[in-house]
């Protein structure tokens, strides 16, 4: 077991520089790794969005000087950096990019309910750049909806989706996935069912035009 601390330098290594210009200095043994995995929780954060995913890396495993260039004051001071705002927020942005470039391969995350009691969980199981135009996503999340205020049927719920991205130019992509929900009662279908099932079966593409 290794325990991280931010402030020594000799444990540290430089993997790049962050798109808000300071450098990306994370935890050596973490980026030697064969396999970077994270775990945490999901919960609105004051200037970062969301907490959870790529905060395993900035500010989890990160030097010192990398979290006080992500959580400088000029950074915190920007509208665009408040409780659920993720686009154009500029900390998101420097954690995403120190993920990525640390190598994290696979997240679990959690969400809590008032009693601190896990109500959901999600993973991004792998994304697989096969091609400089190909990218193939798996994904599995599951949610337990306690009073049924969410679905409208108390249930657990589970997805699992396999998806491609395919992106013959710059500014077009095409997002064929294909999605099996499953809960552990019997809540698909129609209202006007008699017998509903356990399970369903989903098939969908959509286009993305950049510009």
């Amino acid at each position: 077991m290794v325990m991280h601390i931010s402030s020594d330098d000799a444990a540290m290594t430089k993997i790049g520089t962050l798109p808000s210009g300071g450098e990306c200095i994370v935890n050596r043994t973490a980026v030697e790794a064969d396999l970077l995995i994270a775990q945490g929780f999901i919960e609105p954060h004051l200037f970062a969005g969301f907490s959870g995913g790529r905060k395993s890396v900035l500010p989890g495993i990160s030097s010192y000087k990398t979290i006080m260039a992500n959580h400088c004051s000029e950074f915190i001071n920007s509208p665009k950096t408040r409780p659920g705002i993720l686009q154009d927020n500029p900390i998101h942005k420097d954690m995403l990019y120190a993920a990525k470039t640390a190598g994290l391969r696979f997240i679990v995350n959690v969400i809590l309910n008032g009693d601190r009691d896990i109500i959901a969980s999600f993973c991004e199981m792998a994304i697989i750049h096969a091609h400089r135009m190909l990218d193939i996503n798996l994904r599995a999340e599951w949610f337990d909806d306690v009073n049924g205020s969410r679905i409208g049927t108390r249930a657990n719920y589970f997805e699992l989706t396999s998806g491609l991205n395919i992106m013959p130019t710059c500014w077009l992509d095409f997002r064929p996935e294909i999605r099996w929900d499953g809960a552990s009662r019997s809540v698909f279908g129609p209202e006007t069912e008699t017998s509903r099932k356990g399970d369903q079966w989903t098939f969908a593409v959509d286009m993305l035009v950049k510009f």
